[in-house]
């Protein structure tokens, strides 16, 4: 009987625990754009405007000013008295957009789509070369797409390296397509929507893709 009424206790206590006791070891974090630029992954540079580069070696580098305050969450705590520091997104990404000014080719005409030819992606600092030593976030179980990318690791990753004092990783949108592309030129168009119902819009430089 006393165990019984020790039990019942102990899952009373936890409840209200959870439902009254918050914690401040979350850190809450935004995400915000400041520029997407052109770059190569075989030279691992940036890209000037009128530069030509092969297609499955480019890649839009994402340029963020990513910012953090410490924020109240319920904890729950499922037996473990433990409170770990926690990050959390406080505005998520609801769609990105990429589009091209000119054809990429007859299967995508200029004005299209794009973003579904594009993996996430970083590349460590010191890197000598980015296409060797990059890592692809779609080998993340759960990241399927560039929004759930952001919305997850990646995007704590950016946050985290933002907090740092030592060299940052780079963060990429890379292009990676078995589709035959007609050497153009072609100006990025990066849309960025929040589901606060923010929204960023980027273009590139122009560049010539072959």
């Amino acid at each position: 009987m006393k165990k019984i009424i020790l039990i019942s206790f102990f899952i009373f206590a936890n409840s209200l625990l959870e439902s009254c006791i918050q914690k401040e070891g979350t850190l809450c974090y935004q995400l915000d754009f400041s520029s997407i630029r052109n770059y190569s992954l075989s030279n691992n540079s940036t890209v000037g405007s009128g530069e030509t580069v092969t297609a499955n070696e480019y890649a839009l580098l994402l340029d963020t000013n990513s910012s953090g305050k410490y924020c109240l969450q319920k904890t729950n705590f499922g037996g473990n008295l433990r409170a770990d520091l926690a990050y959390s997104l406080t505005d998520k990404i609801k769609t990105i957009s990429i589009r091209s000014s000119t054809d990429l080719n007859s299967t995508y005409p200029a004005g299209s789509e794009l973003k579904d030819l594009f993996i996430p992606i970083s590349v460590a600092p010191g890197c000598q070369d980015a296409l060797d030593c990059s890592y692809n976030y779609y080998n993340e179980s759960l990241i399927q797409t560039l929004e759930e990318a952001l919305n997850g690791v990646m995007g704590e990753n950016i946050f985290l390296d933002s907090r740092s004092e030592s060299e940052s990783s780079l963060y990429l949108f890379a292009l990676r397509t078995n589709e035959v592309i007609t050497p153009n030129q072609h100006q990025i168009t990066v849309q960025i929507e929040f589901q606060s119902g923010q929204s960023s819009e980027f273009t590139t430089g122009e560049i010539l893709l072959n």
